[in-house]
């Protein structure tokens, strides 16, 4: 539901500088959008605030099959949009930009424990049975108390044991619950590609049963198996098996293919479409 600031929906006079804090958020949301962030460091030169706005975007995009959409728009100003599966790997790839790529890394567990003096949770590895530490940032400890009981995901940086297993994570950028509910995909968005589904296409995600790090989703009709670290990149893995298929099939000469071959290519025509009139931005 839209809400308009300044239109008796928001009180003005809570802000100091009621303009510029608009001005702040459209160029916010618009690097978002363009996926160009060196503006912010105008905007936000303190990387502390800067990342603090970055995961507070992030908190406000919708989640992956959730079915609704983030815009934001000025008075006699083009509207802003920002598409998920676009914007969440621009603003996670900035968060980590300081951290080595790879010492990087998400860790799927049960939190068992919180110490907000040490700024630290504790997690269960789901294989291991070993406690691993996380010491987090403090606008995390929301989610925290929100999702204090159950699995979680914590992305930072991390040390290994002996055993290649992780046992510590520091500087952790993100905390979120495992989330395990159905996804409706409508549109699948790749690079500036769009393809939209005749019918919703839902899947059923669940934790692979080796390592229970990874989100797992399956669709025997297409032919489709995909699995990530986290939801979002779940959806992107998703979308790139569905162009990879699109172009491997669709885009090849009925000549050329073998009987399941041309079944598939037959399947996915009648079950998605590429929007060849999109012009899809970050």
């Amino acid at each position: 539901m839209p809400i308009a600031l300044g239109s008796g929906d928001v009180d003005s006079s809570l802000f100091t500088n009621y303009s510029d804090l608009l001005s702040r958020t459209e160029m916010l949301f618009s690097s978002i959008q363009t996926g160009q962030l060196d503006p912010l460091f105008d905007v936000f030169p303190d990387e502390k605030v800067r990342n603090r706005a970055l995961r507070e975007v992030r908190k406000l995009l919708p989640k992956p099959g959730e079915g609704w959409r983030f815009g934001f728009q000025r008075d006699d100003h083009p509207e802003i949009l920002l598409i998920p599966d676009n914007a969440v790997p621009l603003i996670d790839r900035e968060l980590a930009q300081d951290t080595p790529e790879n010492t990087v890394m998400t860790v799927t567990g049960e939190l068992i424990r919180i110490d907000f003096d040490r700024r630290t949770v504790v997690l269960r590895h789901p294989v291991t049975h070993k406690e691993i530490e996380c010491v987090y940032v403090d606008e995390l400890e929301e989610t925290m108390i929100e999702n204090r009981r159950g699995m979680i995901q914590a992305t930072g940086r991390f040390t290994l044991d002996d055993e290649g297993y992780p046992n510590k994570l520091t500087d952790v950028t993100q905390l979120e619950p495992v989330d395990l509910s159905p996804i409706s995909l409508k549109i699948a968005h790749w690079n500036d590609r769009e393809f939209r589904f005749r019918q919703p296409l839902t899947f059923n995600p669940s934790l692979d049963e080796e390592s229970q790090q990874f989100y797992v989703v399956e669709d025997p009709v297409l032919t489709l198996l995909a699995y990530a670290q986290t939801r979002e990149q779940l959806l992107q893995e998703i979308s790139e098996q569905i162009v990879f298929m699109w172009d491997a099939y669709v885009g090849s000469s009925e000549d050329e293919l073998a009987p399941d071959a041309l079944r598939l290519r037959q399947k996915l025509i009648e079950t998605v479409s590429e929007n060849r009139n999109a012009t899809s931005k970050v």
